[in-house]
């Protein structure tokens, strides 16, 4: 207010901020995404480690139940330590799917049958007071995704609207596929102009204040009491979204429940589904010589005891470099080779690209613990290449090691 003479004048200033607050918003955005890929980059170290760990627990367990001499007593208790060790090994993959390292089995899928499949399986999961409703908005619902994934996907997102839920209650999911032409109609920053398909998860749940959701996909955050949740259900979620060229966004707030929209990228014209049939037994080699690189000493030595006990016979290589001098020097007798990716000096994609320079066409199996996009990358002019994943399964190895050396028998 100022005063002039006898009269009082009353100034109004009006400023716009809308490009201000709009800034600011992008800050925290690009904030949180910095966060979180520190946040992934550090938990993709420790579940490779983790892995490596659980792959020599996971081999020496099933090479020992394997004995037929076990007391009924020692069987009981080794297979109680199988199944602790493949619980670990879901809690590691739930820190892969968050950090983004794993490998992705995508193919052309139809959301709406699916989507259909999933709610009868959360019908028989979740509480009779839940109330669960599917509504397909769709005209076109293909997608390339890992159906694997994306079912995971979904359990999490119902597990935690159940927790959220007291009482009766509703669980609504819908489909629906969205043209986007230009980037002013894009929903989330990140997107693209284009045909993107979208999914709701929407309850009628508690709710969360602003300061809960702004941290929900961190990983190992919880609001849950200790023992009753681990805080990885929601990073997966959003790790696997993210391997899918997706997004997601969460709108919640107290006494008025919570929706998660996540957008996949729409499929046009699907290539058809190709499955392959595999063999559940557990076939033994013919005492074919096997080259394994691997750095681990103790993976190293439970991946050579399980070899032998496969029927095969065995040479270590503490490297890349190491392998190809063996190889050298057993030129001719060596039938396949089976090395980590990550290993000091030359790791396994680097070895099989010298392998492949060097001439030789005998059938090479990668085995990790996680594996990164730079490997992913490189690895593409030499597809197809198996890989399997630590920690597996016996059967798993047999499997692999047998559909390589003996393509002929379908395995």
């Amino acid at each position: 207010m100022l005063v002039m003479g006898n009269q009082e004048l009353l100034f109004l200033i009006v400023q716009d901020i809308t490009e201000k607050w709009q800034t600011e918003q992008e800050n925290t955005r690009l904030q949180e995404k910095d966060r979180l890929a520190a946040l992934g980059q550090m938990a993709a170290g420790i579940a490779h480690d983790f892995n490596n760990i659980m792959a020599v627990i996971t081999l020496y367990t099933q090479l020992v139940l394997y004995d037929e001499s076990l007391s009924q007593k020692t069987q009981h208790h080794l297979q109680t330590v199988d199944e602790q060790a493949s619980r670990a090994s879901e809690l590691i993959q739930q820190i892969l799917d968050f950090s983004r390292n794993t490998r992705l089995e995508r193919k052309p899928l139809n959301l709406v049958p699916f989507m259909k499949e999933q709610i009868k399986l959360l019908q028989r999961t979740l509480p009779e007071t839940i109330f669960i409703t599917f509504t397909n908005k769709s005209a076109s619902v293909m997608a390339l995704v890992d159906p694997t994934r994306i079912q995971q996907v979904m359990m999490n997102l119902s597990l935690n609207a159940r927790d959220a839920i007291e009482g009766d209650g509703k669980l609504q999911i819908s489909l629906e596929d969205q043209q986007f032409d230009t980037e002013n109609e894009l929903t989330l920053p990140d997107m693209t102009p284009g045909r993107w398909l979208k999914l709701e998860v929407t309850d009628n749940g508690h709710g969360m204040l602003p300061e809960i959701t702004a941290r929900i996909f961190e990983p190992f955050f919880t609001t849950k009491a200790p023992n009753e949740g681990t805080g990885l259900g929601l990073a997966q979620v959003y790790g696997i979204i993210q391997q899918h060229n997706g997004h997601i966004q969460v709108f919640s707030k107290p006494n008025w429940g919570t929706t998660f929209n996540i957008y996949l990228p729409s499929l046009v014209n699907p290539e058809t589904d190709r499955k392959s049939k595999q063999d559940q037994s557990l076939p033994l080699g013919n005492s074919e010589v096997i080259l394994v690189a691997e750095d681990d000493s103790s993976i190293q030595t439970a991946v050579a005891a399980s070899l032998e006990m496969l029927n095969y016979r065995v040479i270590l290589a503490q490297d890349g470099y190491e392998a190809l001098a063996e190889l050298k020097h057993n030129r001719g007798e060596i039938d396949l080779i089976l090395s980590d990716v990550v290993m000091p000096k030359m790791g396994g994609v680097e070895l099989l690209v010298a392998v492949r320079e060097m001439g030789f066409t005998l059938p090479i199996v990668l085995m990790t613990g996680y594996m990164v996009e730079k490997s992913v990358q490189a690895l593409r002019p030499f597809q197809p290449t198996p890989i399997i994943n630590k920690p597996w399964q016996l059967s798993e190895l047999a499997d692999v090691l047998q559909g390589q050396l003996k393509p002929e028998t379908g395995v």
